[in-house]
């Protein structure tokens, strides 16, 4: 075992490794573990952290990289401020290879064993982004690359202060599926603005994918499109509620649509509407016809 804490300057020290690194050599590889800060441009210095192991069929580890100091900061521009931190993990080896990780989903252990896949790339993290103490927008991210392809989930919330609060969540797929190119999208969004007189409250969600055999993102196979909307509006007197969809699942076109109009509980309106073809083809024919 090797100890060594120092300096590590590269470009022309325009980046600059500084804390401590230990090595251990053995018959079957090497592993190197590191406890550093990096200084950056632009960035403030950042926290680096974990353990990479070279062996001969190639290389696996885990780090943890952060701003330093209990508020985790990457970037203070002054009226903006950047805080978070990441996790990356990484296998190139032809074997299921066991790291020690942050636990993530319960209180304790602080950490535990995490494996990672064959050939496979793992990021994850979470940040945040203050602007002059009226915007605030928070979110955390995890890709996962393997040979499949790319999965994502992620998760946003923006804070616009007196105007209202917005919430989006997600995940996406670009992934081989039995040899067949399939893209996967499932998005979330909540809506919640308002201003003096007029206020919205909303729901959406955006589905899609493009495999006909396997669930992808958490759509259901053969989900070309799928849109739905629910929510409510406030304007002046007027209060309205809304909820629709439009999809096409399994070839078989949908549409669907529910609003209500209440003023003063004087004025009720409400309206229903659904469709539904067998085949987007009989949509477009009869459109066509329509505009004839």
């Amino acid at each position: 075992m090797l100890f060594r804490s120092g300096n590590l300057s590269l470009l022309s020290g325009a980046l600059s490794l500084e804390g401590a690194f230990h090595v251990i050599i053995s018959q079957t590889g090497m592993e190197l573990s590191v406890e550093a800060k990096l200084d950056l441009p632009v960035l403030e210095p950042l926290a680096v952290t974990g353990t990479l192991g070279i062996v001969s069929g190639g290389l696996y580890g885990s780090l943890e990289v952060g701003g330093v100091g209990p508020d985790s900061i990457l970037i203070d521009g002054g009226i903006f401020e950047v805080s978070g931190h990441f996790l990356l993990q990484l296998n190139t080896t032809n074997q299921i290879q066991t790291v020690r990780g942050i636990n993530t989903k319960s209180s304790s252990p602080a950490f535990i064993d995490v494996d990672l896949p064959v050939h496979s790339l793992h990021i994850a993290g979470n940040a945040s982004i203050d602007l002059l103490g009226a915007v605030h927008m928070e979110g955390s991210m995890d890709i996962l690359v393997d040979s499949t392809g790319l999965q994502a989930e992620a998760e946003l919330t923006l804070d616009l202060g007196f105007l209202g609060n917005m919430d989006v969540k997600g995940a996406i797929a670009f992934v081989n599926d039995d040899g067949t190119p399939v893209f996967a999208l499932s998005m979330e969004a909540d809506v919640k603005l308002g201003a003096g007189p007029v206020s919205i409250s909303a729901g959406a969600l955006l589905q899609i994918n493009t495999s006909d055999t396997h669930e992808w993102a958490g759509v259901a196979a053969g989900t070309t499109f799928r849109l739905a909307l629910e929510g409510t509006m406030h304007i002046l007197a007027f209060d309205v509620e809304f909820s629709g969809s439009m999809q096409l699942v399994n070839d078989v076109f949908r549409l669907d649509f529910d609003g209500h109009l209440n003023f003063f509980n004087v004025l009720n309106r409400s309206e229903e509407h659904t469709s539904e073809l067998q085949s987007l083809a009989y949509l477009v024919c009869r459109l066509l016809l329509e505009k004839k």
